[in-house]
Protein backbone atom coordinates (compact mmCIF):
# COMPACT_ATOMS: atom_id res chain seq x y z
CA UNK A 1 0.00 0.00 0.00
CA UNK A 2 2.47 2.37 1.05
CA UNK A 3 4.43 1.72 -2.53
CA UNK A 4 0.97 2.41 -4.24
CA UNK A 5 0.49 5.91 -2.20
CA UNK A 6 4.31 6.70 -3.25
CA UNK A 7 3.85 5.83 -6.91
CA UNK A 8 0.57 7.79 -7.28
CA UNK A 9 2.46 10.90 -5.26
CA UNK A 10 5.19 10.59 -7.66
CA UNK A 11 3.53 10.51 -10.72
CA UNK A 12 1.58 13.55 -9.20
CA UNK A 13 4.43 15.40 -9.02
CA UNK A 14 5.71 14.73 -12.38
CA UNK A 15 2.09 15.63 -13.72
CA UNK A 16 2.52 19.07 -12.48
CA UNK A 17 5.98 19.68 -13.77
CA UNK A 18 5.33 18.60 -17.18
CA UNK A 19 2.26 20.87 -16.53
CA UNK A 20 4.46 23.72 -15.43
CA UNK A 21 6.45 23.25 -18.89
CA UNK A 22 3.89 23.21 -21.25
CA UNK A 23 2.73 27.09 -19.65
CA UNK A 24 6.38 27.90 -19.75
CA UNK A 25 7.07 27.12 -23.40
CA UNK A 26 3.46 29.38 -23.91
CA UNK A 27 4.53 32.09 -22.04
CA UNK A 28 7.93 32.48 -23.64
CA UNK A 29 6.86 32.51 -26.73
CA UNK A 30 8.57 29.37 -28.05
CA UNK A 31 6.04 29.34 -30.89
CA UNK A 32 3.96 32.05 -32.51
CA UNK A 33 0.54 32.94 -32.09
CA UNK A 34 -0.95 30.50 -34.43
CA UNK A 35 0.70 27.66 -33.01
CA UNK A 36 -0.14 28.81 -29.23
CA UNK A 37 -3.66 29.32 -30.40
CA UNK A 38 -3.63 25.73 -31.61
CA UNK A 39 -1.73 24.48 -28.34
CA UNK A 40 -4.39 26.48 -25.94
CA UNK A 41 -7.50 24.88 -28.46
CA UNK A 42 -5.54 21.27 -27.36
CA UNK A 43 -5.73 21.88 -23.93
CA UNK A 44 -8.78 23.29 -23.42
CA UNK A 45 -10.47 20.51 -21.34
CA UNK A 46 -7.57 19.74 -19.51
CA UNK A 47 -8.06 19.53 -16.10
CA UNK A 48 -4.92 21.32 -14.37
CA UNK A 49 -3.78 19.45 -11.51
CA UNK A 50 -2.47 23.10 -10.05
CA UNK A 51 -4.75 25.76 -9.37
CA UNK A 52 -2.18 28.82 -10.31
CA UNK A 53 -1.46 26.76 -13.47
CA UNK A 54 -5.40 26.70 -14.61
CA UNK A 55 -4.95 30.78 -14.39
CA UNK A 56 -1.74 30.63 -16.21
CA UNK A 57 -4.33 28.68 -19.09
CA UNK A 58 -6.81 30.77 -18.51
CA UNK A 59 -4.77 34.15 -18.55
CA UNK A 60 -3.13 32.88 -22.02
CA UNK A 61 -5.96 31.99 -23.76
CA UNK A 62 -7.25 35.64 -22.93
CA UNK A 63 -4.02 37.13 -24.20
CA UNK A 64 -4.25 38.93 -27.05
CA UNK A 65 -0.63 39.84 -27.38
CA UNK A 66 1.32 38.16 -30.82
CA UNK A 67 4.79 37.77 -29.38
CA UNK A 68 6.50 36.37 -26.84
CA UNK A 69 7.85 39.53 -25.37
CA UNK A 70 4.38 40.97 -25.62
CA UNK A 71 2.88 37.48 -24.27
CA UNK A 72 4.93 38.11 -20.70
CA UNK A 73 4.04 41.62 -20.55
CA UNK A 74 0.28 41.51 -21.13
CA UNK A 75 -0.51 38.05 -19.22
CA UNK A 76 0.27 39.93 -15.31
CA UNK A 77 -2.62 42.04 -16.24
CA UNK A 78 -4.90 39.68 -17.52
CA UNK A 79 -4.54 37.57 -14.42
CA UNK A 80 -5.02 40.76 -12.26
CA UNK A 81 -8.00 41.31 -14.04
CA UNK A 82 -9.65 37.84 -14.11
CA UNK A 83 -8.67 38.57 -10.01
CA UNK A 84 -5.36 36.71 -9.83
CA UNK A 85 -2.34 38.88 -9.02
CA UNK A 86 -0.76 36.91 -7.59
CA UNK A 87 0.53 34.13 -10.00
CA UNK A 88 4.30 33.52 -9.57
CA UNK A 89 4.83 34.82 -12.90
CA UNK A 90 8.97 33.93 -13.13
CA UNK A 91 8.61 30.27 -12.82
CA UNK A 92 6.67 30.57 -16.50
CA UNK A 93 9.09 32.76 -18.06
CA UNK A 94 11.94 30.51 -18.07
CA UNK A 95 15.35 30.17 -19.30
CA UNK A 96 16.58 31.74 -21.92
CA UNK A 97 18.30 28.55 -23.08
CA UNK A 98 14.61 26.68 -22.75
CA UNK A 99 13.27 29.34 -25.58
CA UNK A 100 14.88 27.42 -28.84
CA UNK A 101 12.99 24.30 -28.30
CA UNK A 102 10.25 24.90 -30.87
CA UNK A 103 7.08 24.15 -31.57
CA UNK A 104 7.97 20.63 -32.10
CA UNK A 105 9.02 20.38 -28.81
CA UNK A 106 6.03 21.54 -27.26
CA UNK A 107 3.39 19.53 -28.98
CA UNK A 108 5.93 16.28 -27.41
CA UNK A 109 5.12 18.20 -24.17
CA UNK A 110 1.40 18.34 -24.87
CA UNK A 111 0.86 15.24 -26.09
CA UNK A 112 2.75 13.50 -23.45
CA UNK A 113 0.87 15.79 -20.84
CA UNK A 114 -2.00 14.44 -22.09
CA UNK A 115 -1.18 11.31 -22.30
CA UNK A 116 0.03 11.08 -18.71
CA UNK A 117 -2.95 12.69 -17.75
CA UNK A 118 -5.62 10.03 -19.31
CA UNK A 119 -3.21 6.91 -17.64
CA UNK A 120 -3.69 8.70 -14.57
CA UNK A 121 -7.46 8.84 -14.67
CA UNK A 122 -7.88 5.37 -15.70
Amino acid sequence: MKQRVSDSATRGHEQRDAEADVLRALCTGECGAADRKAALARLADYDWQESEHRVVYNALARCSAKTGAAVRAELPAVATRMGFPDVEWNRYWGEETQQERGVESLNREIENLLKTRGAQEE
